[in-house]
């Protein structure tokens, strides 16, 4: 998994350095000021990528190496699925320590003001836009896994999303810090504190990801003489999946 990730999406995207007060990233979005949600559409894709339960196995020249269990022809090599699509869905929570990535990628916007309050950054509670960049994200995929398959060849019929935006990054409310035993603020995990409405479940995502499927494209001629034609864009999927709801 470092090979290919070194050799695909490595030094492509993400924080620029890991300076605490920087938010400067490779793609050029500063995720924590932006206030337009297209900012969250970016997809990267990673071509002819291998899935699998690993395993460390002996190479006929004795060596140990890991790979993916091997079914029946020994070969470690996993199952090829149609690629991996990794996208920015907007942070509007987690912000886990007071110098790495949540903090530089949480989002004023989208945030709360009981986190994020100061004289110069404070939240401003957008869930709506949260929402919008939760769609451009998921967008972001969709349009994607389309592109693969009319540029490319690739038949992706089958879409697994995690719960994009979800968990540790969805907009919160109530109190955000505790106070400790010598006084000092201590900050409430995303997790123990309440969701604010609409909840991430299938009822969200469905209407995200159908209003996405709504959508068209403009499909190129397929000879000289041909034209261009529009299509919807849920006629390219036979499935799409929301895992952990």
């Amino acid at each position: 998994m470092t090979e290919l990730y070194e050799s695909t999406i490595h030094g492509e995207w993400g924080l620029k350095n890991n300076l605490p007060t920087s938010y400067d990233t490779i793609q050029g979005v500063n995720y924590r000021s932006t206030e337009n949600p297209v900012d969250f559409s970016d997809c990267w894709v990673v071509r002819n990528t291998r899935i699998g339960d690993e395993e460390e196995y002996t190479t006929h020249d004795g060596r140990t190496r890991w790979g993916y269990k091997s079914v029946s022809d020994n070969s470690h090599l996993g199952s090829q699925i149609g690629g991996l699509f990794f996208i920015s869905a907007p942070n509007a929570a987690a912000m886990l320590s007071n110098s790495g990535s949540t903090k530089r990628t949480l989002n004023l916007r989208a945030t709360d003001s009981k986190l994020v309050v100061g004289p110069t950054e404070t939240g401003k509670e957008d869930v709506i836009f949260f929402l919008a960049g939760l769609e451009a994200a998921i967008t972001g995929a969709i349009d994607a896994a389309i592109k693969e398959q009319l540029f490319f060849g690739k038949p992706i019929s089958v879409l697994v999303f995690n719960q994009v935006g979800g968990g540790i990054y969805w907009p919160r409310k109530g109190e955000a810090y505790s106070v400790g035993d010598r006084g000092q603020e201590i900050a409430i995990p995303p997790k123990s504190r309440e969701m604010r409405e609409p909840k991430p479940n299938l009822d969200t995502y469905k209407n995200i990801i159908d209003h996405v499927l709504d959508g068209t494209v403009l499909v190129p001629p397929r000879d000289m003489g041909g034209k261009a034609f529009q299509v919807k864009k849920k006629f390219f999927f036979d499935h799409i999946l929301v895992t952990g709801l």
